[in-house]
């Protein structure tokens, strides 16, 4: 059975080194997406809710849509793969430039690299042996950025605070919007925008009498103005007056005169 060979304190460290920036990298995409993933849901809730939408195929185009734009969004911001040990070698060259090139050297000399493993072994582990001792009092933890994946958490939850205070004032409906959204199939209905109602109507006119009419919006929600369709007992079914009606101190009114 094959032992891996251990590490090098050098291979270890650079190593280390990716793996954190690897982290950072990770918690960096994954809170840009879900900030997006919080401002897509609310934009797509927010859609269903003012268009009243009850078709299922716009429904089910909605909640794909959305899902579509997640999924994507998730892996164009995904790191994949974490860098070579090379690759971070050469960043920690660049901020300690009197590194200059060891630490890579050092590295291709750990892995047998055989493009440079044409001098002597005395004189690698000598250049090995200096790097290790040149890197023992740097912090090369400062090689590594961490303000991109801090500041993209903390305007992640900046937007999930804003949007949940925003759920929590109208729960009902931020509740019924997400149900809609992952149910498209199912999930219950919207109600009614308007809930109009006439205020005392009456029963019966004689001939030649004004008809006035009030109505009121039980939601709220009255609209500026409006057409009531009115028939005649008598008349021929498909013939209708049409009275305008106007908004006046907070209901739709309006005065018929024969």
């Amino acid at each position: 059975m094959a032992v891996a060979p251990s590490l090098h304190p050098l291979q270890r460290q650079v190593r280390q080194l990716g793996r954190r920036e690897l982290r950072l990298q990770w918690q960096y995409a994954l809170a840009r997406w879900l900030a997006g993933m919080l401002l897509l849901v609310t934009a797509a809730a927010s859609a269903d809710y003012w268009l009243r939408l009850e078709d299922p195929g716009l429904r089910w185009l909605l909640s794909l849509t959305a899902l579509t734009v997640g999924a994507w969004w998730l892996v164009w911001l995904a790191p994949w793969r974490q860098r070579s040990d090379l690759q971070v070698a050469r960043s920690i060259e660049s901020a300690y430039p009197q590194l200059r090139d060891q630490l890579t050297s050092s590295l291709e000399f750990l892995a047998g690299d055989s493009a440079v493993n044409s001098g002597s072994l005395a004189l690698q582990q000598a250049v090995v042996s200096r790097t290790a001792d040149d890197t023992a009092g740097l912090d090369l933890g400062r090689c590594v950025d961490a303000w991109p994946a801090q500041r993209s958490s903390i305007a992640c939850l900046a937007v999930a605070i804003a949007i949940g205070t925003l759920a929590a004032g109208q729960f009902s409906i931020a509740l019924q919007a997400a149900q809609r959204l992952a149910m498209p199939w199912a999930g219950p209905a919207w109600p009614r925008w308007n809930d109009l109602k006439y205020v005392d109507p009456p029963r019966r006119l004689v001939r030649g009498e004004p008809l006035q009419v009030e109505v009121i919006d039980a939601r709220g929600h009255l609209p500026e103005q409006g057409t009531l369709e009115i028939w005649f007992d008598g008349d021929h079914p498909g013939s209708t007056h049409q009275l305008a009606m106007r908004v006046t101190n907070g209901r739709l009114s309006g005065r018929w005169e024969d």
